[in-house]
């Protein structure tokens, strides 16, 4: 299972969008996910004119999770290593 959190969604997405998204995070197709559960749902309102939710989900998906999860790893430490 993967776990994927702070994931920020406008308030008319639907899950199809929460699939798309987590897919294109993972850069793995849609299709390879098998299930998504929401773990956590929040409203964020500090600002009245955007107006969104937080998502917390957790996911089965086909394929090598350890390889995946490694590639998520690795996307984000370079992603943090070139802003410094």
């Amino acid at each position: 299972m993967i776990r994927i959190s702070e994931l920020k969604q406008s308030l008319d997405a639907g899950k199809d969008d929460l699939f798309y998204d987590c897919a294109r995070l993972l850069k793995i197709k849609p299709e390879q996910i098998k299930s998504l559960t929401i773990a956590r749902k929040s409203i964020d309102i500090r600002k009245k004119d955007n107006v969104f939710f937080w998502y917390g989900v957790d996911l089965e998906i086909d394929g090598d999770e350890d390889k995946i999860k490694k590639l998520c790893n690795e996307a984000k430490e370079n992603k943090f290593a070139s802003s410094r």
